[in-house]
């Protein structure tokens, strides 16, 4: 007999959930329904599972999942997600190259991109010393900045130079929190070469320790925040989510942007940002990280040095791994990658977690330190190489677990065993044909 849909079975539907998300087997009456709904654990969302394929928001919470197979079956990206006052501009990744991609690699990771509604870039921040309450605001224009610094005052900031930063103080009238809007019709630069971030102590070169660079916990990227200049957000310690727009952009020489944003949990970074760049997300709080198609790692050194949290990382260029790009990423359990080609100075050391590297034929050396304590490594995979690499010294490897294998071809196998610096390990090099 089918169900009747009363009031009353309804009520009942409603207590089984309560006791579902409670964890609790007491009878529920309609009159504790109140009650028992605030006493529920936070969190009332439904996770999504992270998958092969996942999408995140711009907090780092996963909006939709997919195994490979489901992924590879859409006809087109999921839905954009949705927040007032932000402007949805897409995802990080278009679907054809996605696809592409997770055919060759198995797993992506794609991020969406936003834009302030009203085209303002916005800074965040929360001012809790009565006694520190006149912050430097630091960025550079050429033209007319309108700048609101959300307690009811407002400024006109004019300047000829994309180049060297115009700094300008303000005080507040108490702590609190605080939202600063700047529009303006031309190009914003934030700051320069002078290497200071965006509110200072004192209107000039960083102080580590400054109340103000800590104060920031949010930042939205407007119309014309156009670049990520070196040390832009450098300890900005308190800062939890940023957004940038599709067009932002970085350059080489414009490393340590996120480095020491140590709440900083996950970031999208756009398709116009083609560089990783050196430090440039060092110490950060980082657990996963969203970056777009065809990254260069030429210039990242220590990009990702010290951050401890960072899960899992997903690149598509084949390239060399650069000195200390994953140092210390204790935590790091995937790395998503083509081969890598070279590995210099102490690359993956103390990159306890991570299980397995493939090396491209076409390298030609592995320098000091390069895989130093990598506790839980399994595999060394070069099994595609036609000659043997410079191995530059034996402390290449060392604490490494008693079922580390390096895997060779079988032609190059007695070569390899005999190579200088190679010799060392012979007890752990394999042939391909015995794994």
């Amino acid at each position: 007999m089918a169900r009747t849909n009363t009031l009353g079975n309804f009520l009942t539907d409603v207590a089984d959930a309560i006791r579902t998300k409670g964890g609790t087997s007491e009878p529920l009456q309609a009159s504790s329904f109140d009650t028992a709904i605030a006493n529920l654990p936070s969190g009332g969302a439904v996770e999504v599972e992270e998958k092969d394929v996942n999408f995140f928001d711009y907090d780092g919470t996963i909006v939709y999942s997919y195994t490979k197979a489901e992924f590879l079956a859409l006809e087109s990206m999921p839905e954009n997600p949705t927040h007032d006052g932000l402007t949805s501009q897409g995802w990080n990744w278009n679907l054809t190259e996605a696809k592409a991609h997770v055919t060759s690699l198995n797993k992506l990771d794609i991020g969406q991109i936003y834009i302030t509604d009203d085209g303002k870039t916005r800074i965040y921040i929360d001012l809790k010393d009565p006694n520190r309450l006149s912050p430097y605001l630091g960025f550079a224009i050429n033209g007319t900045a309108e700048v609101d610094w959300g307690d009811g005052n407002t400024q006109s900031i004019t300047s000829n130079s994309e180049t060297t930063a115009v700094f300008t103080q303000h005080t507040y009238s108490s702590v609190g929190k605080y939202v600063i809007s700047i529009a303006s019709s031309k190009q914003i630069f934030f700051p320069t070469s002078s290497g200071s971030s965006i509110l200072t102590l004192q209107g000039k070169s960083i102080v580590y320790e400054d109340t103000y660079e800590n104060s920031i916990y949010k930042f939205e990227s407007g119309s014309n925040f156009i670049r990520l200049n070196y040390n832009v957000f450098v300890r900005c310690r308190m800062i939890k989510s940023m957004t940038f727009h599709k067009n932002v952009a970085n350059t080489i020489n414009d490393g340590s942007i996120f480095q020491g944003c140590e709440n900083l949990r996950y970031i999208t970074i756009p398709p116009s940002m083609k560089n990783i760049t050196s430090a440039e997300f060092r110490e950060t709080g980082l657990i996963n990280i969203s970056l777009p198609n065809h990254v260069s790692l030429e210039y990242a050194m220590q990009a990702f040095y010290q951050c401890k949290r960072l899960r899992r990382v997903c690149l598509t260029d084949k390239g060399f791994a650069p000195n200390s790009i994953f140092y210390q990423c204790t935590a790091l359990t995937e790395l998503i990658a083509p081969p890598f080609v070279n590995v210099y100075n102490s690359a993956f050391r103390q990159a306890s977690s991570l299980s397995y590297i493939k090396l491209d034929p076409t390298t030609t050396l592995i320098q000091s330190q390069a895989f130093q304590m990598c506790c839980s490594i399994l595999m060394l995979d070069c099994r595609d190489f036609t000659s043997v690499p410079t191995l530059q010294q034996t402390n290449v490897f060392n604490n490494y677990p008693p079922d580390f294998k390096i895997v060779v071809p079988d032609v190059l196998y007695e070569e390899w065993i005999s190579a200088n610096a190679w010799s060392a390990f012979s007890s752990i090099i394999f042939k391909a044909s015995d794994v």
